[in-house]
């Protein structure tokens, strides 16, 4: 098979999807399409062709834009890919409408939405129109956070059951394994990120005036490309003595090592790689309180939180931490590292990619026994009954609500029937799976029933994967912070309960009765405790 990656840097491309890349070039021919760099040449040693393809990264004229749409169509039509894979904006939305117009099959990896589109106005509102036009024809669309992907399923612009949740790009835990932690004395702060506003630099800096003149005993190294101009603010800094700016680097892992906390306040991402990297390397994290940011950090365990664009909170939460004693920020660091081996391993990143993709022969079941729990079985006349009577027919149900739930698919009138249909269902049923007119819980694909609709309560908010199986009386529900993301192939018992912003993993099993508050790793099985027996007063049950 021929594979077209699209992507706006060699640099991004090398450092986190190195390792799916070496697996597809074993298996097929891929090409890459991107802006020549210092990294392209280790790129082709894995096995890839390079067509260097210009791209603005963070520019907005149409002229340009349009130029690239046009420089995308000529490779399709040069190459004949039989897949094409897109990162980043706007290789996402140009490489996105090229391969539409051309018919070829696309996966998309939504990285982040960009800059423009969390700012009001014509430029939100004409990127949103241009996701609409790029996704909808894409095989599979991949997010690195929920927060995204329910943005943009609310406008309308891609269908659910192709949207897939990875955990961002994952981390090389072998590469970036357990340092032992710097000893005591001046706190070194470190971030790593371009060197821009939408990072927090700004809040970053001025948090770090703020410390400097109360006399507290921290530093802060700076790694990454300055994309604005900041350095007239970062040689000042650095004449002051509490700033050292690396500038870019190939090897992060020294400065980690050296370093007793990352920093990153930043203001918008999709899944950050530094924090990731950083709790890998056993070094606890201070970052802001944002969907790709708050995903890698347990709060208080493994890092620290602030409120975004906040350099008061920012202030704080990096004092705090210089008042820890050692032991606390050490176990911090290893809080961290558990974290990555649970839910964050590229490896297994890389097995669920290329299995979405259809890449590998590989059984799309996990190896494991299916649940004790017993099904209902249905005589001809009770499913009958269900059909008629009760008002549910499984097919018809769900293929209805994949129609209400897509504001881009049906007509008012029609919408409303359909809605009406649905309601009636849920409440004979007691139930309700968090569907409304344009938007609602997402199901990558129906779930199988064994009960029916039998008590079922799901938040609209909630992210359901494929081949679920959900018995009687669960509740999928949200709290102020989130709604659950539940993975592919997960089983859920009758009366289970699965609340807040929590992710369950892939082939996860919740046995009956569970409560689950806290995110569960894939393939794992979480059982009841033992019954509490409650005595009288006089020591019988």
């Amino acid at each position: 098979m021929k594979i077209l990656v699209l992507a706006n840097h060699d640099v991004g491309l090398y450092r986190f999807r190195r390792e799916l890349l070496e697996r597809l070039a074993a298996e097929h021919t891929v090409t890459l399409s991107l802006p020549d760099g210092e990294l392209v040449q280790p790129l082709k040693e894995l096995g890839c062709a390079f067509v260097h393809t210009p791209v603005d990264r963070r520019g907005t004229d149409p002229a340009r834009d349009a130029a690239l749409l046009f420089r995308y169509l000529r490779l399709l039509r040069t190459h004949r890919p039989d897949l094409v894979l897109t990162y980043t904006v706007k290789p996402n939305v140009y490489g996105g409408l090229a391969c539409r117009v051309m018919g070829v099959p696309y996966a998309v990896n939504v990285t982040g939405l960009g800059t423009a589109f969390h700012a009001d106005g014509a430029l939100k509102r004409l990127v949103t129109f241009l996701y609409r036009l790029s996704l909808k024809g894409a095989r599979s669309v991949f997010f690195e956070n929920g927060d995204d992907l329910h943005t943009l399923l609310r406008a309308g612009a891609l269908r659910p059951e192709r949207c897939s949740l990875l955990p961002g790009a994952g981390v090389d835990l072998n590469r970036f394994s357990p340092a032992p932690y710097p000893a005591d004395g001046t706190v070194r702060f470190l971030f790593m990120g371009r060197v821009m506003a939408e990072k927090g630099v700004d809040e970053l800096l001025a948090a770090m005036e703020r410390l400097h003149r109360r006399g507290v005993n921290c530093t802060l190294d700076v790694l990454g490309f300055c994309e604005e101009d900041y350095e007239a603010r970062l040689s000042a800094a650095a004449a002051e003595g509490w700033l050292r700016f690396h500038g870019h680097r190939s090897d992060v892992r020294p400065f980690l090592a050296a370093a007793h906390c990352l920093v990153l306040p930043s203001h918008h991402e999709g899944m950050s790689n530094a924090i990731l990297e950083c709790a890998a390397t056993t070094r606890p994290v201070i970052t802001t309180r944002i969907p790709g940011c708050r995903d890698g950090v347990a709060e208080g365990v493994s890092g620290l939180l602030c409120k975004a664009k906040s350099t008061d909170s920012l202030c704080r939460a990096m004092e705090s931490f210089c008042s820890l004693p050692h032991g606390e920020r050490e176990r911090m660091g290893l809080a961290g590292r558990r974290l990555m081996e649970e839910k964050f391993d590229r490896r297994e990143v890389v097995a669920r990619t290329v299995r979405t993709l259809g890449l590998s022969a590989a059984p799309t079941e996990p190896p494991f026994g299916r649940c004790s729990m017993n099904e209902i079985r249905l005589t001809p006349l009770e499913r009958w009954m269900r059909a008629r009577v009760q008002r549910y027919d499984h097919a018809r149900y769900w293929r209805r609500r994949a129609i209400v739930t897509d504001p881009a698919r049906g007509s008012r009138v029609g919408d409303l029937l359909r809605l009406w249909y649905i309601k009636r269902a849920d409440a004979f049923h007691n139930a309700s799976m968090g569907t409304h007119r344009g938007f609602g819980a997402v199901f990558r694909t129906p779930p199988q029933l064994p009960h029916g609709l039998n008590g079922i309560v799901v938040s609209h908010r909630a992210v359901i994967g494929a081949n679920c199986r959900i018995y009687h009386q669960v509740t999928i529900g949200e709290t102020a912070k989130g709604a659950p993301v539940i993975g592919d192939n997960v089983v859920l018992g009758a009366g289970a309960k699965v609340i807040g912003p929590v992710t369950v993993g892939d082939g996860a099993r919740i046995g009956a009765g569970c409560t689950v508050m806290e995110d569960v790793p894939a393939g794992a099985t979480v059982l009841p405790a033992k019954n509490v027996v409650i005595l009288r007063g006089d020591g019988r049950e």
